[in-house]
């Protein structure tokens, strides 16, 4: 396995559509050690067109949101840069659903209601 990044810090993309929620996020990312969020996205569009841009090193994006979304959105987002690491975070528990996700390329599922830690981890 390769190793998740070079630097110091874990370059992160925050994709939602929800902006509190985006900004929520970041503001708890950016106090842990390791971490930098260098881009929000609020539409899969944006995600893909910001991911070739910013080449962050992990995109914790959310499924299902209007426009890009879901597993179309996820192959897109690893055609523009196959060594970000997508990691969906979403409101959906379906484990259906989840092991589509990571058949898709997606390295890891997590639901929104879990403890931060468990993100930070």
């Amino acid at each position: 396995m390769t190793p998740l990044t070079s630097g110091p810090e874990i370059r992160i993309m925050l994709v939602d559509d929800h902006p509190v929620l985006r900004a929520g996020l970041a503001n708890l990312l950016e106090v842990e050690p390791g971490f930098k969020v260098v881009v929000p996205a609020g539409t899969g569009e944006a995600a893909v067109r910001l991911c070739r841009e910013h080449k962050p090193d992990v995109c914790l994006r959310d499924l299902n949101m209007p426009g890009l979304g879901g597993r179309e959105a996820l192959r897109r987002l690893r055609e523009a840069v196959p060594a970000c690491r997508v990691v969906v975070l979403t409101s959906s528990e379906s484990a259906e659903e989840a092991e589509l996700v990571l058949a898709a390329g997606a390295r890891g599922y997590l639901t929104k209601a879990v403890p931060f830690r468990e993100i930070v981890t």
